[in-house]
Order: structure tokens, then sequence, then C-alpha cells
């Protein structure tokens, strides 16, 4: 498990662009205020701490087990942000936003895992205490997603981070029935 101030490497669940576009705008507002306890997070949903980045063959396999997920309840391929909700990280911080409405599938093998998420949350950043994230005027809803890996690394004053997403691997797209 990484300490403070080391790489933190995950696999994540990135919507599509129209999607981030909207959550993006969601983030704007509601951090106008300038939290001082903040650090941004790219519009994606951890899935898992890794040890060591995930093959992409394991990743077109997890690709696919999310799109069968995103059928259950009801989902028809769709996923829904819903209540803001949290996850900690080694380190002691949070990442905070909406809860997606699929839970994460279970990983394939050949995965270094260190941690699996017990849920999924569309981060809306990294605070450094409890966060206060208003709800979202509206659910933001897509079908389009990619997993990938992604490396978060702290900057040399520990206040902030960057972040490097690696190849997408999409989805497969959501099943249509046939038009009579």
């Amino acid at each position: 498990m990484p300490l403070p101030g080391e790489v933190y490497r995950f696999v994540v669940l990135v919507p599509h662009a129209d999607a981030r576009a909207e959550f993006g705008r969601y983030c704007r507002e509601s951090f106008r205020g300038g939290g001082t306890e903040l650090c941004s997070f790219p519009a994606a949903a951890p899935v898992a701490l890794l040890d060591a980045p995930a093959s992409g063959p394991a990743l077109k396999e997890l690709a696919a087990l999310f799109r069968a997920q995103s059928y259950g309840n009801g989902g028809g391929g769709r996923m829904v942000t819903g209540q803001i909700s949290g996850l900690r990280l080694p380190d002691g911080k949070m990442l905070a936003g909406p809860r997606l409405s699929v839970e994460p599938p279970p990983l394939p093998k050949g995965i270094a895992l260190v941690e699996s998420f017990p849920a999924l949350i569309l981060a809306a950043g990294i605070f450094s205490g409890a966060p206060e994230l208003p709800p979202l005027r509206k659910p933001v809803r897509f079908s389009a997603a990619a997993v990938a890996n992604m490396v978060l690394r702290p900057l040399p004053y520990k206040q902030s981070y960057e972040w490097t997403i690696g190849e997408p691997h999409w989805l497969p797209s959501i099943r249509r029935k046939a038009r009579p």
C-alpha cells in the first residue's frame, strides 16, 4: 500500500467526454468559493488501487464486466450519478463525489490488486477532511465509458497532485433491441 508522498496506481472508469463536461460544470460551481482543503481529481471513478498497471487484456475484460453490470437494476446499459459519497485513500485523504448506479465488478485475474473500492464514486476532488459537496441538481447519465490505468502523484510541495490516465479501453456498445 502506498505511503504518504508515494505514487498511487488506480484502475478507473472514465465517462465519455460529454458526461465529463457536464460533471465539470458541477465541479466548477461547487468549488467557486475556493475550498482550501481541496485538490482536483479527473472526472473518473476509481475502481481499485493497484500495485502495478493492469494489462490491456485485463482492462478489456474489465470493460466487458462493467457493461454487463450496467444492465443490472434496470440500468439498460446506462450509469447514473446519485448521492454524494466518499472513499478514503491510504494517506488519509478522501475522494468525494456522486456515487454511480453500478457496483464495481470483480476484477479479472492477473491484476496486481492492493485494494478494491466498495463503491464507484465519480470523484469531484481530493479532500484532506470531511468533504462538503452539494448534491447534483440533476443526475449525470452516460452509457459510453472506458476503463484505464491511472497514476496519481503528489506534487513536490504535497498540497496538490498530478495525474496521467493511460490508454482507454471502451466498454462494449449497449445492446439494442431489434426493430420490427
